[in-house]
């Protein structure tokens, strides 16, 4: 089972960009990447924009996900790059919504297969990351985030 997920330095600064960006609503997209035995490796977190979005509120565009991933999976030379789950950002510092989880449950369920969530929230502090995955038995558990830096 995954227990830990990794971000690649240059995906955590796009996201930590776009994240900023956003501000005072959220936003977010998806997360692109490999397995490994126990860990997900993010080398990619891609935005895709709700031009709905509020401070309390994002919904992650199904259609412009699913087109930016087959684009992105199109041009992978590696045959490694595949999806890992979604990201998204609370202004506020709160973690994952009872939403939240309900909609990850719904992706590892009809994907039939584990999703990472990262909710990215700000603290004074900075962006602060809160991790689960969500297993297609409806099950939710907090994995480890090791930010960029850090050892695995």
């Amino acid at each position: 089972m995954t227990d830990t997920l990794v971000i690649d330095p240059r995906a955590w600064a796009s996201l930590s960009a776009e994240a900023t960006a956003a501000l005072p609503r959220e936003t977010g997209g998806i997360l692109l990447g490999h397995l490994t035995p126990g860990t997900m490796h993010v080398s990619q977190a891609l935005t895709v924009p709700d031009a709905r979005a509020t401070r309390v509120r994002y919904r992650r565009d199904v259609d412009e996900a699913t087109d930016l991933l087959k684009e992105r999976l199109a041009h992978d030379e590696t045959g490694l790059l595949g999806y890992l789950g979604e990201w998204h950002t609370h202004p506020l510092p709160v973690g994952p919504s009872p939403s939240d989880e309900r909609a990850i449950r719904h992706l590892a369920a009809d994907g039939d297969h584990d999703v990472a969530l990262l909710v990215v929230a700000l603290t004074r502090r900075g962006w602060r990351a809160h991790c689960c995955l969500a297993m297609p038995d409806g099950h939710i558990t907090p994995i480890t985030f090791t930010p960029p830096g850090e050892p695995t």
